[in-house]
């Protein structure tokens, strides 16, 4: 799903949302995993894209590698 991302889109996201926003996404995200799993596989694809946005940001280059992307 990551690849799927638009350039724009992702500029749009990263101008919307910051390091914060990200963060607390993703927290809440894991958190309602738990509660909600017949939405898991649309929270762990959601879950990712986020991951991916929040490092890309950064410029993790770490979880890039891990993830056996580039970026």
């Amino acid at each position: 799903l990551c690849r799927l991302i638009n350039e724009d889109v992702n500029e749009q996201v990263m101008q919307v949302l910051g390091p914060e926003d990200l963060q607390s996404i993703i927290y809440k995200l894991e958190e309602h995993e738990e509660f909600f799993p017949a939405f898991r596989a649309f929270t762990n694809d959601l879950l990712e894209i986020l991951e991916w946005l929040f490092a890309f940001r950064r410029g993790d280059e770490a979880w890039y590698e891990n993830k056996g992307m580039s970026q």
